[in-house]
């Protein structure tokens, strides 16, 4: 299953939160169970996001893709360059962060 298949799955029976703000709020809060950035991202974000990430111990996966192409796979007519995963609905964790084979 591709990471695009996953994420739509999520959007339909987990929860998200959009956005690099709310993906570094979630992780100082705990909230967040891992976090999906694009490849490029700008580099002051993932350095921001990774350091929280550690900080929580919450896994991050790269989206191979633009913000554009984020931004169609949850459905918005906008650039999405981090989604915060809240609730992974039917996906189990180690699934979505798994590499594609």
């Amino acid at each position: 299953m591709s990471l695009e298949t996953k994420i739509k799955r999520i959007i339909k029976t987990g929860k998200i939160e959009i956005g690099s703000n709310k993906a570094i709020d979630n992780l100082k809060k705990g909230k967040a169970k891992a976090v999906i950035i694009t490849e490029n991202t700008p580099k002051k974000i993932k350095e921001d996001i990774n350091y929280y990430a550690k900080m929580a111990k919450t896994p991050i996966v790269t989206f191979k893709g633009t913000p554009i192409k984020l931004g169609e796979v949850c459905g918005k007519p906008f650039v999405i360059a981090a989604i915060s995963i809240i609730d992974t609905g039917g996906i189990k964790l180690k699934e979505l962060t798994e590499e594609e084979k």
